[in-house]
């Protein structure tokens, strides 16, 4: 009911009595409309909480893999609100381990996840090692998983040639991520196996070659070609585990080799071979001497084992598929 109407203002308060309900609205006698100022997105009631607990969580459950700068455009978007990168790498840390749950959580999981995967795959391989600690848990030491379909598609569709690497992960635990992968009848990546460790060295890279060679031993009867960057031991390692492999290496990067080590390293016959490698003496002695240093099967295209039908010379290929 209107308690005062008057021609510049009014109240109004509910029909029913000791009602606390009340509006009071008066008329604006003067407005100054025109903005020229830059406008301010900054709040200081934004903090982080508000932006894990009401807006970044329910963006990750649709988005889990949302980066910092598409949260801060999403949230300058959505909620008129610019926040400071900072801010934003916390609250977003913060939310994933809310929607995706911690990465401790997830390691103490390990066992569980393998275990589905051997109840829903029956003949995939799925290994894990731990160490044993005196009090407490044992701590996650190396994983290898080799999906059955991986095996069926590399046996039956794959050439048998095989890249192997391995590089950082970004995380709590850090560890490193170690994969072998092929190519397809198109030429495209198709992975094999994979595993984390807690550190990339000689016993690790032992361990993931003796665990691949044994879901693949019935196919090594002719030997494959294995492709690495020489790092980490990989070239006694792979003569220790696989002696009948041959093993190709790349060692040079774009930004040191030059023309003529590349022409020898794509010659398709031992004649354009031997014609690279003079003209690169003439040019760079030093070079000669340490590309004289291998084999030419290890890294020239007329070397080539003909088996694998696969003409990689570097393996750039491997990397960009798996990061991807």
């Amino acid at each position: 009911m209107y308690i005062k109407n008057e021609s510049g203002r009014v109240r109004v308060t509910c029909v029913e009595k000791d009602y606390p309900w009340l509006i009071y609205m008066s008329k604006n006698s003067t407005l100054h409309n025109k903005h020229t100022c830059r406008r301010d997105y900054g709040c200081n009631l934004t903090d982080r909480k508000w932006v894990t607990d009401e807006k970044l969580e329910l963006r990750l459950k649709t988005q889990p893999k949302l980066t910092p700068r598409e949260a801060m455009e999403h949230m300058k978007e959505y909620y008129n609100v610019q926040l400071n990168g900072k801010m934003i790498i916390r609250a977003l840390k913060q939310a994933r381990e809310i929607v995706l749950d911690s990465e401790k959580t997830q390691f103490g999981k390990m066992k569980d996840y393998l275990n589905e995967i051997h109840k829903s795959n029956p003949r995939s391989t799925a290994h894990m090692n731990t160490l044993p600690q005196p009090q407490g848990p044992n701590l996650f030491e190396r994983v290898y998983i080799n999906f059955d379909a991986c095996k069926r598609g590399f046996r039956n569709r794959c050439r048998p040639h095989i890249g192997l690497d391995g590089y950082f992960l970004k995380g709590y635990y850090g560890n490193q991520f170690l994969f072998a992968v092929t190519q397809d009848a198109n030429n495209l990546v198709f992975v094999i196996a994979f595993g984390v460790v807690r550190v990339e060295n000689t016993e690790n890279w032992k361990w993931f070659l003796n665990c691949l060679q044994d879901d693949f031993r019935a196919n090594m009867l002719f030997g494959w070609d294995l492709m690495s960057d020489q790092q980490k031991g990989l070239i006694r390692t792979v003569k220790e585990v696989m002696p009948n492999a041959y093993h190709r290496n790349y060692k040079f990067r774009d930004k040191q080799v030059k023309g003529y080590v590349w022409k020898a390293t794509r010659s398709t016959t031992p004649v354009q071979f031997k014609a690279a490698i003079d003209r690169l003496k003439s040019v760079s002695h030093g070079a000669w001497e340490y590309i004289s240093m291998f084999d030419p099967k290890v890294w020239c295209m007329a070397f080539f084992s003909h088996f694998s039908k696969n003409a990689a010379v570097t393996n750039n290929m491997w990397r960009t598929g798996m990061q991807l």
